[in-house]
């Protein structure tokens, strides 16, 4: 399971690590859209772990495939995927200005 879910993460590129970690950060961070980044994290979080579930063994080297499994996830859950992964990053732009002001 572990090395699906690093073939989900680092094979796709486009789906980070912080993005499954942003629900935990902005639950125990306080800084401005964290309802919101709470919401989206939560979405790709739970689109991307049903794919992970679902995921056949065949899948788990070929980030290709990997990615196509995960990107038809995130259609299948309605998740504009980019439109979220842009608002995470701006929203953790925002945390990490805000933790050095």
């Amino acid at each position: 399971m572990a090395e699906i879910k690093q073939a989900c993460y680092d094979g796709t590129g486009d789906v980070d690590l912080w993005l499954m970690k942003m629900k935990f950060y902005c639950s125990t961070k306080k800084f401005e859209g964290k309802q919101e980044a709470h919401a989206i994290a939560s979405k790709l979080e739970g689109a991307a772990f049903l794919c992970i579930a679902r995921l056949d063994d065949e899948l788990q080297d070929d980030p290709k495939e990997v990615k196509a499994a995960l990107r038809k996830e995130f259609d299948k859950e309605s998740i504009d995927h980019e439109k979220a992964v842009d608002e995470l990053r701006g929203l953790r732009r925002k945390a990490v200005k805000h933790q050095h002001s």
